[in-house]
């Protein structure tokens, strides 16, 4: 197996150097949350904050990523990596020795895990990113049983585009634990577009984050895109 595809896809990425939180991705942090959900088109920052996310809550909570794509619908898969990044995470071993077909008995191996779980000295979250690449009902199925089996002992955070799995979304009706974040919310304020111009070494940042602001609607690629060619232009002169 490549290491550069198994990293890739069970090692957080790092936040990017320039990113700013704002007031509720802290407060975000500070709640007790058992299940997280991003949920917006392709740009608004899902991945930078999964990643920020897991980079302040580390020194408290293990935490294990997975990135997934259309593969990952192949049961087998989807079991081997997800043992893999909670192997990675806590450093125990959460497979019987020589257990090689796992979709044979997911029931055991969901066991084996919520037994191995008991054993851990802090809370352990799973980053699962690009969760609608997810769309086989064999793997939906153990997710959701998973899920259900160790949501007493295990904390998720999804993100993605298009469709939530059906699944999700009876876990977050009803439930003040489980947050569910669209668009609305992901967008950055012209306070964090003030930083981030702030943090580029560019001038006059009042007037420009207002600007970038309205042009942009807080949509975090395009902000970064303006933010990009203002350096390019020289920090805004005659920008707007």
């Amino acid at each position: 197996m490549d290491n550069n595809i198994v990293n890739a896809k069970i090692i957080s990425p790092d936040s990017p150097y320039d990113y700013v939180s704002g007031i509720w991705q802290e407060e975000l942090i500070k709640q007790k949350n058992h299940i997280i959900v991003l949920y917006a088109q392709d740009g608004y920052g899902k991945t930078s904050y999964m990643a920020y996310y897991s980079k302040k809550i580390s020194t408290k909570s293990y935490c294990a990523w997975y990135l997934l794509d259309r593969r990952d619908n192949q049961l087998q898969q989807f079991m081997m990596y997800l043992l893999m990044t909670l192997e990675k995470a806590t450093g125990r071993k959460f497979r019987k020795e020589k257990q090689e077909n796992l979709q044979e008995d997911f029931l055991e191996v969901i066991y084996q895990i919520s037994y191995e779980l008991e054993k851990l000295d802090r809370s352990l979250w799973i980053f699962f990113d690009e969760i609608q690449n997810l769309v086989g009902e064999e793997v939906l199925y153990f997710l959701d049983k998973f899920i259900e089996y160790t949501k007493d002992k295990i904390c998720f955070f999804f993100a993605g585009t298009e469709d939530l799995p059906t699944f999700l979304i009876k876990y977050l009706n009803g439930e003040k634990e489980n947050v569910l974040l669209t668009e609305k919310e992901l967008r950055m304020s012209q306070e964090q577009i003030r930083c981030v111009l702030e943090k580029k070494g560019i001038l006059d940042t009042e007037k420009l984050a207002a600007f970038i602001n309205q042009k942009t609607q807080g949509i975090a690629l395009q902000v970064m895109k303006e933010v990009f060619l203002l350096k390019c232009k020289g920090g805004g002169i005659l920008y707007y």
